[in-house]
């Protein structure tokens, strides 16, 4: 019999554990990044004056284009009176008798808020039509740390 040797095999040479984790040079690059990031947009995140003044324009665009409607559909006028830092809607041109807003609540008022000015003032109607009753188009333009300009033309009472 012949008895052969049982050899085991060569041992195979252990790699070392890669971990899945990131450089030193990796981590301080995109911190780096995100520091540049950070120093341009936080100033524009921390002032919201330009976002007040764009929200009230836009509340009173849409307010202004509800009465419009309003008026439209009751086929009856509807009186803005534009003074100080508020404007009021009515049903009558000596506004004793208030209009009633989207919400349903009377008076209907729209006021700026503390840090915006309403530059411009004056009264005009919507008809049943529509129509301003302007002579010419009538600009407000609302002053903050930026400016807005909301303009109701005067024969399709189209407010932008």
């Amino acid at each position: 019999m012949i008895s052969a040797a049982r050899t085991l095999p060569a041992p195979v040479p252990c790699r070392p554990l890669r971990h899945g984790g990131f450089t030193l040079v990796e981590l301080i690059i995109v911190m780096s990044v995100m520091a540049i990031l950070l120093a341009m947009l936080a100033p524009r995140m921390f002032n919201t004056q330009q976002f007040t003044v764009r929200g009230f324009a836009d509340q009173l665009i849409a307010s202004l284009r509800f009465a419009r409607e309003t008026a439209i559909a009751q086929r009856a006028p509807v009186y803005v009176q534009v003074s100080g830092n508020q404007v009021r809607f009515c049903l009558d041109a000596a506004c004793t008798l208030p209009a009633t807003g989207a919400d349903g609540k009377s008076p209907y008022i729209v006021s700026a808020p503390g840090s915006v000015s309403i530059a411009g003032s004056g009264n005009f109607a919507f008809d049943a039509l529509g129509a301003a009753t302007l002579a010419s188009p009538m600009t407000l333009s609302l002053v903050g740390d930026v400016g807005q300009i909301i303009t109701i033309e005067a024969d399709t009472g189209y407010v932008h």
